[in-house]
């Protein structure tokens, strides 16, 4: 379930994407840089967690100053200035930055799993994202939350628990009531929000248990991929 409703979500991903922009444009900062500092900041924690004062009670800018201040980086006032006065004389772009959509189409993909940046991050980082740019920018939101879903689950292990619990024709919901173990619990375990790995054993037992299957079937394995040969 989403931190905040739907009636955020645009404005949450224009701020995020004007941050994002900001931090690259006018404070000079490489894209992969603003994005850790981002992650890791109070404002990206208030976005996650649907906090006002995050998503609609800064402007982009703000968001940026913010993140960068949280990190203890030092910030050129007077360069600042200038930047900014550069950034708003410059004429209006006829379509997105590349580092402006990244920040709005990540937070897009946030709002819809309700993973952390964080987690997101692992699984996708924010240079495979500017490289989807060429392709998707001018494609709908949807459209990149399908293939950024796609490339997340093909850069992340198999969770063993949902091979497991597809081959004993289980839902999550049935597995939940059979196991006793929450149906937040193994959603997340499935989307590689939480490890199953890292879960105590008598949870792994339980749901070993409810399955039929030794507990170490229920762990993370790489995800193979065979390639067909084409005669040329």
């Amino acid at each position: 379930m989403a931190a905040y409703a739907e009636t955020y979500l645009l404005e949450a991903m224009e701020n995020v994407g004007a941050a994002t922009d900001f931090a690259t444009a006018a404070l000079r900062l490489p894209l992969q840089e603003f994005w850790a500092l981002f992650t890791a900041s109070d404002v990206c924690r208030g976005v996650e967690g649907g906090m006002p004062w995050a998503l609609v009670g800064m402007t982009g800018e703000e968001m940026a100053l913010c993140a960068c201040r949280h990190a203890g980086l030092e910030i050129d006032e007077n360069a600042l200035i200038v930047a900014q006065q550069a950034q708003a004389d410059a004429p209006i772009p006829l379509a997105l930055s590349r580092e402006y959509w990244c920040g709005y189409s990540l937070t897009f993909l946030q709002w819809h799993t309700d993973m952390t940046f964080s987690q997101i991050d692992q699984r996708l980082s924010i240079a495979e994202v500017a490289a989807m740019y060429p392709t998707f920018h001018e494609e709908s939101e949807e459209r990149f939350l399908e293939a950024g879903l796609e490339m997340m689950a093909r850069n992340c292990p198999t969770c063993g628990l949902k091979r497991q619990r597809e081959l004993v024709g289980l839902s999550q919901s049935q597995l939940a009531k059979a196991s006793g173990v929450g149906l937040r619990a193994i959603q997340q375990y499935e989307q590689g929000a939480k490890r199953i790995d890292r879960a105590s054993f008598a949870t792994v037992q339980q749901l070993a248990r409810t399955l039929h299957c030794r507990p170490s079937d229920l762990l993370y394995t790489p995800e193979r991929y065979e390639y067909a040969v084409v005669n040329l």
